[in-house]
């Protein structure tokens, strides 16, 4: 694959502002690179569709893609490279963007003892990695420390001729930093430096927005009301140009217009009521079709912030905000069909049953006050659309959505949910939630299904798929039962869409989406779907053949996640080991380490060392033990990669550990199974 004209095609859409078309331009090209094997493009690739997604603020694919790199790089021989290190780097930010600072600190540091190894104290590279901490030192409040690290990237990158730009970039960071620090005459004097290295590079990108930003903050706390509107507009315009309305965008746009609506000048907000109806216009007499989510935010920006403000201010900061929930709109698959229903603007408030009791009623009737009609289109009030809107308590808005079940307390509460409503109830945007309490509550349901769910719920669906696509549609079709074999081929294709899902760590949507989103989920299975669609149900041969490609592809990506380590290749054999790890993941671990004490001939002298481990090898270790499973370090038929694992494991361990340890330690791994072995060396390394 040409990556080099891949990146020169992504650049070109940059250029020419077709930004929604670069997440199916950089889709297209993954599934190229996957079709074709090349782990180089795959993981540049997706590095790319990392960048974009954290910079359009869409944080779930941040992560997925984030997850499907770093995986593809932990079983490659670039793990521990500059490579790994860029691509952490890349998730880290992702993290930073999407809040989870614990996480993003934790990847940072694996950045940086990366880089201590492999690169000089100088190296250029280390000035993105100071430039991105400090932007997370900023999110957690620590200024001093964010201010150092800006320094010390601007130290290395001047020391390089032809990096003005990297210069400008590091400047506007430091002028943020300086501005929380209220040092607003060294933040002018940064500000304005990252400007004028923009100005002569003739670049108008995010990071210029971010400078001009800081210059409007600057002014605004010096009471300089006009200049401060003059470069919030400025920077608005240039994160717009560049990447469209994120996160930043609408930051900077909050300032701006509390400045406007604060300032006294009329003139200066009906120009800015007109800017908003000059857009509306051009959407409604041009063929660009409006999102819904796009729809919905703009609708909450134009009429819901200034009504929550002026009529319940005291209760402001008790409101959360967004549009999350049923509906194309929400996971951002709508398309021109999905306006014939339940398509409108509007969005939801979210509050807690005390904050219901004493507003609920009067906020309601404030919003069905709002205009009715906007860029076009007519607010919802179906029956069922109607519900998605308005004021609710947190409480039933997840009770609705869960479709009546209540938020899981304990790992097993997850095994009565279905995919397709925790899909539901984690997708979409929330625009604002000062409490937190809607965020906790949805950041709970996103982590995914607790493992031993996940595991149990995979044993199900891959059982019933073995049964589907590998046994059942060929009898049928044998036997010229082709209704029988037309539901048979059917319910394997969701099953098979529902499994990758799963393995990826996402909530499967509905099944009117499973297709839509399985895309980026897991290119191989998306092709050989779009194969069954295209094949005669008549077809019996090549149909089979489709059909034990996607099991194989399944047992592949299982065994790579060591959920199977039995021989074979028929899934419902294989379901069974996999329900045996689900039943021994929701073990807790002392009753883990119990049984294992109790099966060992040695319990006294493991206990200890059992404490250490993690609850994934623990389940290992127990299950082995259950089946037998060993394999005795003797004579020459040892193979030599056996050797160097335990070999590496040893090395590890005697760093930190005495002499009388590793010797038992080596005893005791002796006769581990070759799956227990490797997972326990890559448990070390991690730790």
């Amino acid at each position: 694959m040409n990556l080099k004209q891949v990146l020169e095609g992504l650049d070109t859409l940059f250029e020419e502002h077709r930004l929604e078309e670069v997440e199916d331009y950089l889709s297209e090209q993954l599934s190229q690179a996957v079709s074709e094997n090349d782990f180089g493009a795959m993981v540049s690739i997706l590095n790319e569709m990392i960048g974009f997604s954290r910079e359009t603020s869409q944080y779930d694919k941040c992560e997925m893609y984030g997850n499907q790199a770093l995986k593809l790089i932990e079983n490659s021989p670039y793990k521990g490279t500059i490579s790994h290190a860029t691509t952490l780097l890349n998730v880290a930010n992702a993290k930073r963007a999407a809040g989870k600072l614990e996480e993003s600190f934790a990847d940072y540091e694996k950045v940086e003892q990366i880089y201590n190894k492999q690169l000089p104290k100088k190296d250029y590279q280390f000035a993105s990695f100071y430039n991105n901490k400090g932007l997370l030192y900023e999110e957690m409040q620590e200024y001093e420390k964010a201010a150092h690290a800006f320094e010390q990237a601007i130290d290395i990158v001047s020391a390089y001729e032809g990096n003005e730009y990297y210069q400008a970039v590091s400047y506007a960071n430091l002028a943020n930093a300086k501005v929380m620090l209220k040092a607003y005459d060294q933040a002018q004097e940064y500000a304005q430096k990252s400007v004028a290295l923009f100005d002569s590079l003739a670049v108008k990108d995010s990071h210029k927005g971010a400078a001009l930003a800081a210059l409007g903050e600057i002014y605004q706390a010096k009471g300089n009301t006009e200049e401060a509107i003059s470069y919030y507009e400025q920077a608005k315009e240039c994160i717009f140009c560049h990447i469209g309305k994120n996160a930043s965008y609408y930051r900077v746009e909050e300032r701006l217009e509390y400045l406007k609506k604060n300032s006294g000048t009329k003139k200066q907000i009906d120009e800015s009521e007109k800017s908003v109806k000059k857009v509306a216009d051009k959407v409604i007499n041009s063929s660009e079709r409006i999102s819904g989510a796009r729809l919905c935010r703009e609708y909450y920006e134009q009429y819901g912030i200034p009504m929550i403000a002026a009529k319940f201010k005291d209760y402001e900061s008790k409101i959360a905000v967004g549009h999350v929930g049923e509906g194309s709109d929400c996971f951002g698959f709508d398309d021109d069909i999905s306006t014939d229903h339940d398509f409108g603007p509007g969005f939801s408030m979210w509050v807690s049953k005390d904050t219901y009791d004493k507003i609920g009623e009067d906020l309601q009737q404030a919003y069905m006050n709002l205009p009715e009609e906007f860029m076009g289109f007519k607010r919802v009030h179906s029956r069922h659309g109607g519900e998605r809107f308005g004021v609710c308590t947190i409480e039933d808005f997840y009770e609705r959505v869960l479709s009546g079940g209540h938020l899981p307390q304990k790992d097993t509460d997850y095994l009565n949910l279905e995919d397709c409503y925790l899909a539901a109830s984690t997708n979409g945007e929330v625009y604002r939630d000062d409490e937190g309490v809607f965020t906790d509550i949805r950041n709970r349901l996103k982590a995914g299904y607790p493992e031993g769910v996940k595991l149990l719920k995979l044993a199900q669906k891959t059982a019933l798929y073995g049964q589907n696509g590998q046994y059942n549609y060929a009898r049928c079709a044998d036997r010229g039962e082709w209704a029988a074999a037309f539901l048979a081929k059917a319910d394997a294709m969701r099953l098979a869409m529902q499994t990758a899902f799963l393995l990826a760590g996402v909530y499967a949507p509905h099944d009117k989406w499973l297709h839509h989103g399985l895309r980026d989920i897991c290119p191989d299975i998306y092709k050989r779907i779009n194969q069954l669609i295209e094949t005669d149900l008549q077809d019996v041969k090549e149909n089979r053949r489709i059909l034990e490609e996607i099991a194989q592809i399944l047992i592949g990506m299982l065994r790579q996640q060591f959920y199977v380590t039995s021989e074979g290749d028929f899934l419902p054999d294989l379901a069974v080991e996999i329900a045996r790890r689900g039943q021994l993941m929701l073990l807790s671990k002392e009753d883990l380490i119990r049984s294992v004490c109790e099966m060992s001939e040695s319990p006294d002298s493991i206990r200890a060392w059992l404490i250490e481990l993690s609850k994934p090898l623990l389940v290992q270790y127990r299950y082995d033990l259950e089946q037998g499973n060993e394999y005795s370090l003797t004579g020459d038929a040892v193979p030599e990669q056996r050797r160097q694992i335990v070999g590496t494991i040893l090395d590890i361990v005697s760093e930190e550990k005495s002499d009388a340890y590793v010797f038992a330690l080596k005893q005791r791994i002796e006769h581990f199974s070759d799956v227990m072995l490797v997972q326990y060396g890559r448990y070390l390394a991690r730790k």
